[in-house]
């Protein structure tokens, strides 16, 4: 798809997969009928304020940087699918540069909420633009962290199959 200046643009539902919009993006988003805008990246890496600009341009801003696999920590995983699970948050943008990073944490969200096998889950994530393995072990790990505690919770004495 083709939405701005941003490439590559990969969608799901009323979720935007992509690169990096830039500042004369804002107001076609918005008429599109975005309302939350995701960023990955580091401040440093975009040449303006990304956040003043979204929020100017009327639309919510959720920051969740890393650039680096050992930056990609499960804080940065659990504040994404966070948002991405919420309802509320309308047609979302979320992005990176070229959707490397934005790749790793789908393939999260695809096993966990989209019941996405792992194989079909980082075809996918490869397929949005996810091209650096280490991204895509981090996110394994969160995967098999997340299924652990949740398996964990479930048989423990109090856990959620106790009457």
């Amino acid at each position: 798809m083709q939405l701005g200046s941003m490439q590559p643009v990969t969608v799901f539902g009323d979720i935007y997969l992509a690169g990096q919009p830039a500042p004369s993006d804002l107001a076609l988003l918005k008429a599109h009928g975005i309302q939350t805008i995701i960023s990955l990246r580091l401040a440093k890496e975009i040449p303006w304020d990304e956040a003043v600009a979204v929020d100017q341009a009327g639309m919510k801003f959720v920051h969740a940087p890393f650039q680096r696999p050992e930056q990609l920590k499960p804080e940065v995983f659990d504040k994404v699918i966070k948002v991405l699970r919420d309802k509320r948050r309308g047609p979302t943008v979320f992005h990176c540069g070229s959707a490397n990073r934005v790749g790793a944490i789908w393939y999260a969200y695809r096993v966990l909420d989209g019941k996405l096998s792992p194989e079909e889950a980082r075809k996918e994530a490869q397929a949005v633009g996810l091209r650096t393995p280490a991204y895509l072990e981090k996110a394994q790990e969160y995967v098999e962290a997340v299924q652990k505690k949740e398996v964990e919770t479930t048989s423990s004495p109090g856990g959620a199959d106790q009457e």
